[in-house]
């Protein structure tokens, strides 16, 4: 019985075929009916060609991370094959009509230059395969390469879906969804509230090794716990903003934290957007 209601479950890395039960692990949740998603870098080919063997009779996303063309890919990912293992693996996936292909840009200082001919480039080599973009964040190794407020409206030409606003949608009920309706499992058995978040302010109070993942979940923390009654648009920052009321944006604490060194501050990306939104 699912207690916790779970529909949908992101395998990802690093490389996530480097867990020595990676395909057992798959197939389990395909064959239980578990919307699936599994992220790779590209490496570890016999492993990949063995998981859409034996599983064509399932459909599920697989995405691909590929940061622009050869050379600049490899100095991103500090690896001379890292372009074509992710140009192999991309070719492979493609082939098989249950997969749902995506290709996965990181948006930094290195690529940026290039990603119009990029996008073309996938466009045409890959032509059913879905084309995300998404900003790196500036923490880490990724802060020399990252971009910082002022430079995002450069960013508006080059790559606008970066900005996801499009008109007016429906405001939701909580800030973001991390640690309510989502969360991430990691290798060692710590919790938080998703794949992005590094601090250990977003951390919940529990190791799911040692007290399993429904009272990891149930028993979160006093942390997690204020970020569940969090509602949208209540910031430090909002409180101050002459648009709050036309907000619909819901906001990442994780780039909050990135950004502006609090949590409890908005993300400067949403505050762009609405400024700025394009109808």
């Amino acid at each position: 019985m699912n207690i916790l209601h779970t529909k949908s479950i992101s395998i990802t890395g690093g490389e996530s075929t480097l867990h020595p039960n990676f395909i057992e692990i798959v197939q389990i949740y395909l064959h239980n009916g578990f919307e699936v998603c599994v992220f790779k870098n590209g490496f570890n080919a016999s492993i990949l060609n063995t998981l859409l063997e034996t599983t064509k009779q399932y459909k599920f996303r697989m995405k691909v991370s590929l940061d622009c063309f050869e050379d600049i890919h490899n100095i991103i990912r500090g690896s001379i094959n890292s372009y074509k293992h992710t140009i192999d693996s991309s070719n492979l996936i493609s082939k098989y009509d249950n997969i749902s292909l995506y290709i996965c840009t990181s948006v930094m200082r290195n690529n940026l230059p290039f990603l119009s001919d990029f996008k073309s480039f996938v466009a045409m080599n890959y032509p059913n395969a879905t084309h995300t973009f998404d900003l790196v964040f500036p923490f880490g190794d990724a802060n020399v390469c990252s971009f910082n407020e002022e430079e995002f409206s450069t960013l508006t030409s080059s790559v606008p879906s970066v900005f996801s606003t499009r008109g007016v949608v429906s405001k939701k009920k909580y800030r973001c969804t991390g640690g309510i309706s989502q969360c991430t499992i990691m290798a060692d058995g710590k919790m938080k509230i998703c794949n992005a978040a590094s601090d250990e302010a977003f951390y919940f109070k529990h190791n799911v090794y040692e007290k399993g993942l429904i009272r990891t979940w149930m028993d979160c923390g006093s942390k997690i716990k204020t970020f569940r009654h969090e509602k949208p648009h209540k910031t430090l920052d909002c409180l101050e903003c002459g648009n709050v009321k036309d907000c619909v944006k819901t906001d990442c604490r994780v780039q909050a934290k990135a950004y502006r060194g609090s949590e409890r501050r908005s993300n400067p990306l949403t505050c762009y957007e609405i400024k700025n939104r394009r109808v």
